[in-house]
This record gives C-alpha cells, structure tokens and sequence, in this order.
C-alpha cells in the first residue's frame, strides 16, 4: 500500500502529482491531491509544480494496492 510516507521515502519530500501517478500507474487527478502553498521544483522531475503534500479520500483508494 503506497501512502505519503513511502512516496516520500522513496521519491524524496517534494513531488509532483506527474511524478507520482507515472511511478505507481494510476491515474491521479488534482482532485486526488492536497497542495502545498506554493509551487516549487520536484525532487524527480526537477520541473516547478505544486507540490503533493497529502492525498484525499479518492487519492488514498486509488493507491492502496499500489
């Protein structure tokens, strides 16, 4: 089951929704995610996004059995 734990662990603390939805294959819309503030550069792409600080309910289903 991935959480904002693992992807943390494994992708590094700032990450991208992009980032996440292509590492585990499933479909994330902006829906699914909690932003933080302000964009900023992701620690997989490098490219300047909003950053995935939590996922919602829809997000949390989405990967638990990723």
């Amino acid at each position: 089951m991935a959480n904002m734990n693992s992807i943390r662990d494994t992708m590094g603390h700032t990450v991208c929704r992009r980032c996440i939805a292509e590492k585990y294959g499933v479909d994330l819309q902006p829906s699914d995610c909690k932003y933080g503030l302000y964009p900023e550069p992701c620690d997989v792409c490098k490219e300047i996004h909003n950053i995935v600080k939590g996922l919602t309910g829809s997000g949390k289903r989405k990967l638990l059995f990723k």
